[in-house]
């Protein structure tokens, strides 16, 4: 079956529930790099580091990525949301290692999350990128996770590096 919208949501909606799963069973969800080819079932790569930060490193996953005619991609992992306590005209000017980071923030300014970028760069009507946030809360009974995970669908890939990692992935 091609790629469709309800198959691309499907299979980010599938990846974001399994990161979830792990967080519940192991504490953590590590972060992993679902490659969706136009028929099949998707390829899921764990990335116990993150994104590769070699250019071998990243020339290896477009070259698998190519291989099974990867059309659609998504890396879903665990982090922090920071609401950064800076007054919203200073940002533009700001140089990017002065933001404050998450664990230099104040505990209650900072949520823990398990989020998923996706990025179809020939969808239909044009490139489409989801975005999918669940908060976690700690809890004495373990984490419990928002009712309802936070959903945004935008026709950009958007800016930030986990962005510019999923462009580069399949251009």
């Amino acid at each position: 079956m091609p790629l469709t919208l309800a198959r691309f949501t499907h299979h980010v909606e599938q990846l974001h529930n399994a990161a979830q799963t792990a967080h519940r069973e192991i504490g953590i969800a590590q972060p992993v790099l679902m490659l969706l080819p136009d028929t099949g079932q998707p390829v899921r790569i764990v990335l116990p580091f993150g994104t590769p930060q070699t250019s071998a490193g990243r020339a290896e996953l477009k070259r698998r990525a190519r291989e099974i005619g990867t059309r659609a991609a998504a890396l879903t992992g665990e982090s922090w949301v920071i609401v950064p306590s800076i007054r919203a005209e200073q940002l533009p000017n700001m140089p990017l290692a002065d933001i404050p980071r998450p664990a230099e923030a104040d505990p209650e300014a900072r949520r823990e999350a398990v989020a998923t970028s996706a990025w179809w760069p020939t969808a239909p009507d044009g490139p489409l990128s989801v975005q999918r946030v669940t908060f976690i809360d700690r809890t004495a009974f373990g984490p419990v996770f928002t009712d309802s995970p936070y959903d945004q669908m935008v026709h950009s890939p958007g800016g930030g590096g986990i962005a510019a990692f999923l462009v580069d992935l399949l251009t």
